[in-house]
């Protein structure tokens, strides 16, 4: 998974985030539900 950051329409920045990177971002109890929600989405 790429994770990408977009600023005016421009994506400018892509970060390769390891399977058990993600996981590890789902799975923390203080990461917003809007986050997960997003890298859900991203994932599918």
């Amino acid at each position: 998974m790429d994770l990408r950051v977009c600023y005016n329409g421009e994506w400018y920045y892509v970060q390769p985030v390891s399977e058990g990177g993600v996981k590890k971002i789902l799975n923390l109890p203080d990461a917003p539900e809007q986050a997960k929600s997003g890298v859900y989405r991203l994932l599918q």
